[in-house]
């Protein structure tokens, strides 16, 4: 397919300005939630809402994932994304009870849960009905990469700001941030299909298929991938709610290192994108040793006191992690049939969001009773188990196998 340069420029705006605001709204809130309270738990609770809702809507809307517009629902939920940015800012100027603005914290995670699900199905559809299967690949990891850029400035920006302000300064620049995506979505993607674009003839659905699509064999394939997107996808909003007592033991009160932390997790995040892009790293080296890999690093982290060191850990981690949550999104997005890619993507980010809430609840729990050194042991542990389970699982189905 081809792309004007400019409907190609204000694509690559919607993934930077997005995830810019996204993770500037993020660091704002977990840092005032753990300013407000001094308490892991509390902090785990406000993150895990940034995950569990989505599974909700997920679940009750898969059956209806792959029909409608997608360009228009993307318009939609991007801007309930403005909305509640913008009522999240002037709940911050205004409120003065503790209690009230961890209600509002949980409602802009709530919001964002919400459409974080919608639109990861609406944006699967668009990459899968516009290119091929290698191109997809390709546009998913670019796309993927691009989004940690805009968190990777996010970050570095909202820890600026905490130096300098207050977390409202961040509220209010995520709201015009997501303006700026609205607008670039509306003008990228309600373009709508190539008209060059041929689409093949549907198939008839085979007395062997099953309701997911897929044959027998398949099927099983796709719940291969359900069950090793647990632990990377877990991982990262596990370590997201370690990050402010974390943070605070290394370098007490410092908005400074917490924003460090978040810069190279994002940075991390942006390198693994990159490597899997250009093939420095393959998808079958990620899925086989990628696991394990990053067991080791927070075996690191668990001893670490250093605060350059820290750093390091937490960014070597990052690029595995995010390596393998990245590995397993190719998978969903290939594994599927083309009519099925919006609810497999939908049921994938159900399972997903279950991992990241249940382990941000996880984390902010341990982190209150045995503290951050403990924390991080725990997590070792979890990707040891699915790191060793990797090995003994046969992905070989028929007409598609997972790499390794």
């Amino acid at each position: 397919m081809t792309r004007t340069p400019t409907r190609a420029e204000r694509a690559l705006l919607f993934f930077f300005a997005n995830s810019f605001a996204e993770t500037l709204q993020a660091v704002g809130i977990l840092w005032a939630a753990f300013a407000l309270t001094d308490s892991g738990v509390v902090v785990g609770v406000v993150n895990a809402f940034a995950y569990l809702p989505g599974v909700v809507v997920g679940v009750l809307y898969r059956n209806r994932a792959d029909s409608g517009d997608s360009d228009r629902s993307l318009a939609r939920t991007n801007r309930a994304l403005v909305v509640g940015s913008t009522a999240l800012t002037v709940v911050w100027l205004v409120a003065g009870a503790e209690w009230l603005l961890i209600a509002f914290f949980i409602a802009a995670q709530i919001l964002l849960s919400v459409v974080k699900m919608l639109n990861k199905a609406y944006i699967g559809r668009f990459v899968r009905q516009r290119f091929s299967g290698a191109q997809a690949r390709h546009v998913l990891e670019r796309a993927t990469s691009l989004g940690l850029v805009g968190g990777l400035v996010g970050g570095g920006l909202g820890g600026l700001l905490l130096e300098l302000g207050s977390a409202g300064w961040l509220f209010a620049l995520a709201a015009l941030m997501y303006v700026v995506s609205l607008w670039a979505i509306r003008f990228t993607l309600r373009e709508g299909v190539d008209p060059q674009r041929v689409d093949p003839a549907p198939a008839k659905a085979s007395p062997a298929e099953t309701s997911s699509g897929l044959t027998g064999s398949n099927r099983r394939l796709l719940w291969l991938v359900l069950v090793f997107s647990v632990p990377s996808s877990g991982a990262l909003p596990y370590i997201s709610t370690l990050m402010v007592p974390f943070s605070d033991v290394i370098a007490p009160g410092a908005g400074a290192f917490y924003a460090a932390l978040t810069i190279a997790t994002t940075l991390g995040g942006f390198v693994a994108g990159m490597a899997l892009s250009a093939e420095k790293i393959t998808i079958g080296h990620v899925l086989t040793f990628g696991l394990l890999a990053s067991a080791a690093l927070c075996v690191g982290l668990g001893a670490a006191t250093w605060a350059p060191l820290v750093l390091l850990l937490v960014f070597l981690v990052a690029v595995v992690l995010t390596a393998h949550v990245i590995s397993m999104q190719v998978l969903t997005n290939q594994a599927p049939a083309e009519n099925e890619v919006g609810k497999f993507t939908v049921m994938r980010n159900c399972v997903a969001g279950l991992a990241k809430g249940g382990f941000s609840l996880v984390a902010g729990w341990i982190v209150d009773v045995g503290g951050p050194a403990q924390s991080w042991l725990v997590l070792a542990v979890v990707l040891v188990v699915f790191g060793v389970g990797w090995y003994f699982v046969d992905r070989k189905y028929e007409g598609v196998s997972i790499p390794s």
